[in-house]
């Protein structure tokens, strides 16, 4: 019964815990006459049970959600209580802003708490430097981060999204592969730079372009590493995508992605295509961001 009353105590705003001390002697009872009553630390356990439920909106990658909720909370006058509130309410944003292809922003707020914050964070940290800077790591680090952007959607059950990410993703490397290693722009390729065996024809503004799969056949046709090898190995895989792909309502057609259908989508970036990259770039695939809320700060910048 008393923890029952504890429970609906914490419930209530306003409403303060006491409980009875005193000296003791033993662990049976307090000594008579040594008897007070103290106020119990509650304000704690009352922001722990509020933050808790959209803290949890970390598991579905619903960071905009997580924010959002924290923002409704009242602000505490504790003041270790207050940067809780704040830190917590501060790192949703920084990877609601991330999951939005948001990186300044995401920088910028993950910058604050870089100095005091445990070590998970830090890969996060690297990796949103390499996206904001500029060096050669730039492109490929994005590139990786579009995939896991892909795999959220996934994972929240956008299959459609997922896909449409993936098929950017493909598109991308191809284009990223040939501009930096032979300055060939797909966007306005010159005629004379085109192989023998790729047919590509100029469009209503005269310039010569080359989509997802000419991209590819680009790729083969002028080069004999790793991202050639993964196009003849895998043209039909490709095509096959593609197919699926157009007939998307997020492409041409009216019929939705299914979780089978991803699976092979996944399962070909999994173990043939982001292998690859990671090869021909020599950037190391970046990680998933997190699901769990690790960092708790104390009042005097210590990891806890």
């Amino acid at each position: 019964m008393s923890a029952a009353l504890v429970l609906a105590a914490l419930e209530v705003d306003g409403v303060e815990l006491e409980l009875v001390t005193g000296n003791r002697a033993d662990l049976i009872k307090v000594r008579d006459g040594t008897q007070y009553i103290a106020t119990a630390i509650s304000d704690a356990v009352r922001l722990h049970r509020s933050m808790a439920p959209h803290l949890n909106s970390w598991k579905r990658f619903a960071y905009d959600e997580a924010a959002a909720g924290l923002e409704a909370i009242p602000v505490p006058q504790n003041t270790a209580f207050r940067h809780r509130l704040f830190r917590a309410r501060d790192l949703s944003r920084a990877f609601a802003a991330w999951d939005r292809f948001d990186h300044e922003e995401a920088r910028r707020l993950l910058d604050n708490y870089a100095p005091v914050t445990a070590q998970e964070l830090q890969p996060h940290i690297n990796m949103l430097r390499a996206i904001t800077g500029v060096s050669p790591r730039r492109e490929p680090t994005l590139l990786f981060d579009l995939w896991r952007n892909a795999e959220r959607r996934a994972a929240q059950g956008r299959y459609d999204d997922a896909v449409a990410r993936v098929y950017r993703l493909v598109e991308w490397s191809a284009q990223w592969f040939l501009r930096s290693r032979f300055a060939l722009d797909c966007s306005d390729i010159p005629a004379e730079k085109i192989p023998d065996g790729v047919t590509l024809s100029p469009g209503r503004d005269g310039k010569i372009q080359a989509p997802l799969f000419a991209s590819w056949e680009l790729v083969g046709k002028l080069s004999t590493g790793p991202f050639s090898s993964f196009f003849s190995t895998h043209r039909k895989g490709l095509l096959d995508h593609l197919k699926i792909r157009n007939h998307s309502i997020l492409a041409h057609g009216l019929t939705p992605i299914t979780f089978d259908q991803w699976k092979i989508f996944s399962a070909l970036c999994n173990d043939f295509f982001i292998p690859v990259l990671a090869e021909e770039s020599g950037v190391k695939p970046t990680p998933q961001l997190p699901q769990r809320y690790l960092w708790e700060v104390s009042e005097t910048g210590h990891d806890r």
